[in-house]
């Protein structure tokens, strides 16, 4: 199924930018970082509030999730992550986009073209269903300063969006689990940006370290730069973090491509 659904859109090969990032999302309101957080939130367009009112709303509770013992930390490290992307991507003379805390929102995001970037990165904390007791998975972006809610990027969200990207990277937490369809095998994340157009998805499998992802998502898209398919891209990255030191498959391992 994965395989038709990337194989089923037609991509561009002209972007206009090569690499759009968010990361490091701001998930509360004792972060420092929200008094800033509400001078953006006259930005949030009527559609994203609405979706975030309605009724038939899936997105995740945050204070049930709070209940249940999740807590979304900052994730300071993630900034390394894209910048050092960034870094890769400019000195091949390619556009590079990264927003971070009060510019990474689920309506800035919805406000966003992004069928014009050849690359999209999360670099953020992933919900599942079976680990939250909510109805699908999500992806957490920033609080928009007016409801919490509006955090989650659903998978009924991320399969309304209109991409054309050679690759979304999910450089978050079990991005590649979901719920199990008798029919459609396992329903995730991944699947969701295929549908939603992207030629390929790169999710992890379950919990992974900022340190050595920061090193891995650096090494994959050099070597897809240099031409590599994006299979081969990311073993060499294994490789290349296994002789950093990272020898246990946690590190190098968590990461899988899905698509073409």
């Amino acid at each position: 199924m994965s395989f038709r659904l990337a194989r089923s859109v037609s991509h561009q090969a002209n972007w206009q930018e090569a690499f759009l990032g968010l990361g490091d999302p701001i998930t509360s309101d004792e972060d420092d970082r929200f008094r800033a957080a509400k001078t953006i939130s006259t930005g949030v367009t009527q559609a994203s509030v609405m979706s975030g009112e309605s009724k038939n709303d899936s997105s995740p509770d945050p204070i049930r999730l709070k209940a249940r013992g999740f807590s979304f930390e900052p994730l300071p490290g993630t900034v390394s992550e894209l910048r050092n992307i960034a870094a890769v991507l400019q000195k091949s003379n390619e556009k590079a986009e990264i927003r971070v805390g009060i510019d990474a929102t689920k309506s800035q995001l919805l406000d966003t073209d992004l069928s014009k970037f050849r690359f999209l990165h999360f670099a953020t904390h992933g919900v599942l269903p079976v680990d939250a007791g909510i109805r699908e998975p999500s992806l957490v972006l920033s609080y928009d300063g007016i409801a919490q809610g509006h955090m989650f990027l659903s998978m009924s969200e991320i399969l309304g969006l209109k991409l054309q990207a050679e690759s979304v990277v999910l450089s978050a937490c079990n991005t590649g689990s979901g719920s199990i369809s008798r029919a459609e095998g396992v329903m995730s994340l991944g699947r969701a940006f295929l549908a939603a157009g992207s030629s390929s998805v790169v999710v992890s499998l379950w919990q992974v370290s900022d340190e050595s992802t920061a090193l891995f998502m650096e090494d994959f898209y050099r070597n897809m730069l240099e031409g590599k398919r994006k299979d081969v891209a990311l073993a060499a990255a294994r490789t290349s973090l296994f002789a950093r030191g990272y020898q246990q498959p946690f590190y190098w391992a968590p990461f899988i491509v899905i698509g073409e």
